[in-house]
Order: structure tokens, then C-alpha cells, then sequence
């Protein structure tokens, strides 16, 4: 149970209270305490073994520093100092794409690692997404597109039945680029990019679906070997 510092002040107080002087020596009810304290703060689930053991280690602290607070000093150490900040950052200026668990070799926890790398280095994991490359000339020629599309769109229904949105998925037989699991840690986006050669050995799985949700059958089983493996359907 965590008790805040005015809880702990509170139970100084009513176990000083609920104290009397018999035959020159203080009696202290640690029991009557307790009842004041569940009165006093209903909402707080307490045991009486788990209030006696706290009481008796606030009057101890009490007599030492006269204080219900920690002493200085107490507790584990920080893990996030300079040091280990410091070690964090290098590996990840060596090696930018690094993972978290990966930097573990530093002898810090996932959890540490992440806290230093997003709270001390400012740091952001930039994934790697897979783009294909645009030419100077791309760029003029899909605005054409786009403007040529909206012009005839309201105007001519044949348009969306012959517009099919497409996407394709690879699967390479060399080594390939994971953008699921590949970061890029910067506090800006470096604008990473890796390249890849055009034609690699694939196959390729694709779909088409227009806007009366129309899904195109599979006709992979009618392309040619090299049409499976370098994509040039």
C-alpha cells in the first residue's frame, strides 16, 4: 500500500494522540490509531498489520530525521545518469538503426533504454517506409492525372467503372528491406532511404478492387515464370 506524505503525517499524529503515562512510562494504542485512520480516510483499504508495521517505521524514521519523508540518500540508485545516458547516446550515433533490445548491450533494461532514448536523447524511431523512386518528370504528370480525373468524374460514370485501386505485395527470395521492423532513430526525420535493385527474384501477390467493393479474381496462375519472379505484368 503507498501512502502520500499526509497519510504518514496523519498517523504520527493519531498514534501520538491515542497515547497515555502510566506509572512514568508512555503507552502508545497502536489499535486505536488504526480505527482514527480508517475513520479519517475511509476510501484508503488498509490492514491493521499493514498500519502497525508502516506506524512503527514512521516513529523510527520520525526519531532519526524528524521527518516521515525519505532519507537522503535512500532508495535504488538512478539508473538514468550521466553515464549511462551518455554510453546510450554513442551506440546510437555508431549505429542509428539499432534496436532497443539490441542496446541492451549496455547493460540496461528495455525499459531504461527506452525512457533515455525518447526522454533524455529526444529521440524518435522513424520507421522505414518503401517508396518507389519519382522522377523530375512523375510529378507534373499525376497532377495531370488528378486534375484530368475530377474534371470527368461527376460527368461520366464510365470513369469509376474502369477505375481499379491496386496493391501488391512481394516476396522476395534474397534479402529484402523490413520496413515492419527497421527504425531509424533521429530527432528529426534523417529521410532515411535504402535501394534496393529494380528486378530481384519475387513473386509477387496482387489485387485490384474498383468502388462497388469488386475484387478482381487471382490470375497469378496465368503468368509466365519470369513474369512471377521479376514482376512484369
Amino acid at each position: 500500500m503507498a501512502f502520500t506524505d499526509h497519510h504518514k503525517r496523519c498517523m504520527l499524529e493519531m498514534y501520538f494522540r491515542n497515547s497515555e503515562k502510566i506509572d512514568g512510562q508512555w503507552i502508545y494504542s497502536t489499535r486505536n490509531a488504526f480505527e482514527d485512520f480508517r475513520e479519517t480516510f475511509p476510501d484508503v483499504i488498509v490492514t491493521f498489520e499493514q498500519f502497525s508495521k508502516k506506524v512503527r517505521r514512521l516513529v523510527d524514521l520520525h526519531r532519526e530525521t524528524e521527518s516521515v519523508g525519505r532519507k537522503k540518500g535512500s532508495g535504488r540508485p538512478k539508473v538514468r545518469n550521466v553515464e549511462n545516458v551518455e554510453a546510450v547516446r554513442q551506440v546510437v550515433e555508431q549505429h542509428p538503426n539499432t534496436s532497443i533490445r539490441h542496446l541492451q548491450q549496455v547493460n540496461l533494461s528495455y525499459t531504461t533504454c527506452q525512457r533515455i532514448l525518447k526522454q533524455d536523447l529526444n529521440l524518435h524511431p522513424y520507421r522505414v517506409q518503401l517508396f518507389h523512386e519519382l522522377l523530375p518528370n512523375d510529378r507534373p504528370r499525376r497532377q495531370q492525372f488528378c486534375q484530368w480525373f475530377m474534371e470527368n468524374l461527376d460527368n461520366n460514370d464510365v470513369v469509376l467503372e474502369k477505375t481499379f485501386f491496386s496493391d501488391e505485395a512481394w516476396f522476395h527470395l534474397s534479402g529484402y528491406v523490413n520496413s515492419q521492423n527497421m527504425r531509424m532513430w533521429s530527432s528529426e526525420n534523417p529521410y532515411y532511404y535504402v535501394e534496393e535493385p529494380l528486378r530481384q527474384q519475387k513473386i509477387g501477390v496482387w489485387t485490384a478492387i474498383r468502388y462497388r467493393l469488386e475484387i478482381l479474381t487471382p490470375f497469378i496462375e496465368t503468368l509466365l515464370d519470369d513474369e512471377l519472379t521479376q514482376g512484369y505484368f
